[in-house]
């Protein structure tokens, strides 16, 4: 399982009051403590692991099919299935397609809010059903949204597949997606990123940590699917549909849930081997432990942007930005922080820090990218020191950008007149109006003034072979 903040790090430690799994970088380290801390409730987190011996999800069926019959599955059924008889009669009696479709998605999003809940909570080890006002009160993560982009990509794909292939590709294609889902749903529900849960990698990295024992969960899941076609089969054709409607989705509720208590299951049987958990003597050489106090500012950072705590972020940042090598990204972040919540004057002072990088010449196109964010909130604004419009000058390769730079150099020699590093901004200049422009005359002109006003410094070799370039 990757951490919630940060894809393709794993998740080593899970916060039972916040419900949320996190990287080694992510979590509060404290000297002799028990276990560290969620920094967003300060309680302690507890270790993603397993007992070695766990049954295996094949000998387990008859838990699965009692799953439903749990006190918080029946108090969801039940909810649910009032809910679709309510909006079965509701979408018979309002002739408008669009109200339709809008309560459609609420009763689909109530389900899967639900069954994605019985996923997360049964791979970490809780085989009590959740109750239904635990789950369908809010959609935290998006999973409706996701699932509804995930089904939309794939009957994409199988369009494009029947128009190239016609029908035995479109049967291919079909038997792919049956042996692939339950790695997508798998790694859908756990990660909460769709981009992990289509990414190839991971799905056949899912399905060889599992092994064999993973062709016999697809044999189970399509077990259930054809279950549920075979149940809502039966409903009679003559019945008003509020009434089919109410039927078919509380058959498919019921099966749905057996289906994610599996998947769930399977991957608290296979925590290990899915890299959804660790040892303890595995968590001291953890790859994703950034023992660096400025690494793990800016991870704490990440979370504490996502959660829209934006004083603890700012804090975070300004503290890894102590460290002269990550100076770029925290204050990279600071600035965007900072135009996000419009805060003008803090962005400024953010930017001063960040053009004072003196190793900002490593991130050029960076800064450059830095530096259009800014214009756009404040136009006047340029770097306040030499080295900071240096970088940004030698990032100017398009005609289209002249003015651009001649509003970085206009004020540099009455402002910067003693800056040991105002000479390479002036040759930086040249080389402009030399190589993009193609306009010698102007980059001659100007070439002899820095060396008439600057005969010495390290600038003064590579001067005076251009000038000489010039003059033949």
């Amino acid at each position: 399982m990757d951490c919630k903040y940060h894809d393709n790090k794993k998740a080593n430690w899970h916060c039972t009051n916040c419900d949320i799994s996190f990287c080694m970088d992510c979590v509060e380290l404290e000297t002799r403590a028990v276990a560290p801390r969620c920094i967003l409730c300060r309680t302690h987190i507890s270790r993603l692991t397993i007992s070695d011996q766990v049954e295996p999800f094949w000998n387990r069926l008859n838990h699965f099919n009692a799953y439903p019959f749990q006190a918080g599955a029946k108090s969801f059924l039940i909810f649910y299935s009032i809910a679709a008889l309510v909006l079965g009669f509701l979408i018979d009696v309002i002739p408008l397609p669009l109200i339709g479709l809008v309560l459609r998605l609420t009763l689909f999003a109530i389900l899967v809010s639900y069954v994605f809940s019985v996923l997360s909570r049964t791979a970490k080890g809780n085989f009590a059903a959740p109750k239904y006002d635990q789950t369908i009160t809010y959609d935290s993560d998006g999973m409706t949204v996701k699932v509804i982009v995930l089904f939309i990509i794939l009957f994409l794909l199988g369009v494009g597949i029947v128009s190239s292939s016609g029908g035995t590709g479109l049967v291919i294609y079909q038997a792919a997606i049956a042996f692939f889902m339950p790695s997508i749903l798998v790694t859908l529900g756990m990660s909460k990123h769709l981009s992990s849960a289509l990414n190839p990698r991971h799905m056949i990295g899912t399905i060889v940590s599992i092994g064999f024992p993973y062709l016999i969960l697809v044999g189970f899941a399509a077990l259930i699917n054809f279950s549920l076609s075979f149940a809502t089969g039966f409903i009679d054709t003559w019945l008003p549909d509020p009434i089919v409607y109410f039927v078919s989705k509380t058959i498919e509720a019921f099966f749905y849930i057996i289906l994610f208590n599996m998947l769930g299951y399977v991957v608290y049987q296979y925590h290990a081997e899915l890299g959804y958990g660790v040892d303890v003597e595995q968590l001291a050489t953890n790859e994703n432990i950034q023992m660096k106090p400025e690494l793990r500012a800016l991870a704490h950072a990440d979370v504490y942007i996502q959660e829209a705590r934006y004083d603890d972020a700012r804090d975070q940042l300004y503290k890894a930005g102590q460290s002269v090598k990550h100076q770029e990204e925290a204050y990279s972040k600071l600035i965007k922080l900072h135009i996000a919540t419009k805060n003008d004057s803090e962005m400024l002072n953010a930017a001063r820090l960040y053009f004072e990088n003196p190793e900002l010449h490593l991130y050029g196109f960076n800064a450059w990218q830095t530096y259009q964010q800014i214009k756009k909130i404040e136009p006047r604004y340029r770097p306040a020191n030499v080295n900071g419009r240096l970088v940004l000058i030698k990032q100017i390769r398009n005609k289209a950008l002249r003015s651009e730079l001649i509003y970085l150099t206009e004020d540099l020699e009455q402002k910067f007149a003693h800056d040991p590093v105002l000479p390479e901004a002036l040759l930086a200049e040249v080389k402009f109006y030399i190589d993009v422009e193609h306009d010698d005359a102007t980059g001659l002109s100007k070439l002899q003034g820095l060396l008439d006003n600057y005969p010495k410094g390290k600038h003064r070799l590579e001067s005076e072979e251009l000038l000489k370039a010039l003059q033949h």
